[in-house]
């Protein structure tokens, strides 16, 4: 049975899969090997896979993956070498009005409200405190907010057994 997602979830389901089959054909657009696999990811965000995809589960669901689908494109987008990365945000602003950094930026906006709440209320900030940690790690993996941000992670994480 097909579950209808209301206007603001339709709207929100099409803004995300624009977006990134935006990135997607930037990224991929000059290359020729792999055009199967590209093929593939853009079949992702298809109307098809959607419909596909509201037959067996609801909206809320549906557009829970297309979030992460989103996130992790985007995650993806900004190792672009940076000279990519320049056109890839003029391409994205010019199109949304907004680019890879004004999400970068609401990111850090909204882990600093979950540190300054002292703790996570929801799956999503959970993988935005995960990444946040990881990221550090990289750079410098005896940091200060590290450990702060694994305190938080380790509270949510026991509060959902």
């Amino acid at each position: 049975m097909k579950r209808k997602m209301n206007e603001k979830q339709e709207a929100e389901s099409l803004f995300l899969r624009k977006w990134c089959l935006t990135i997607i054909d930037f990224i991929y657009s000059d290359k020729v090997i792999q055009t199967d696999l590209i093929e593939l990811r853009k079949q992702a965000f298809s109307e098809e896979t959607k419909t596909r995809y509201l037959e067996q589960t609801t909206p809320g669901i549906y557009l829970k993956g297309l979030r992460q689908a989103y996130n992790d494109i985007n995650d993806m987008a900004l190792n672009a070498p940076n000279q990519i990365l320049e056109k890839l945000n003029n391409s994205l602003f010019a199109q949304f009005g907004k680019d890879l950094s004004t999400d970068s930026q609401n990111i850090s906006s909204r882990l600093e409200e979950i540190v300054d709440r002292g703790k996570i209320i929801n799956d999503e900030e959970f993988r935005v405190v995960e990444q946040k940690v990881s990221d550090i790690s990289q750079i410098d993996a005896q940091s200060q907010q590290i450990i702060i941000l694994n305190n938080l992670l380790a509270t949510y994480y026991m509060s959902k057994k």
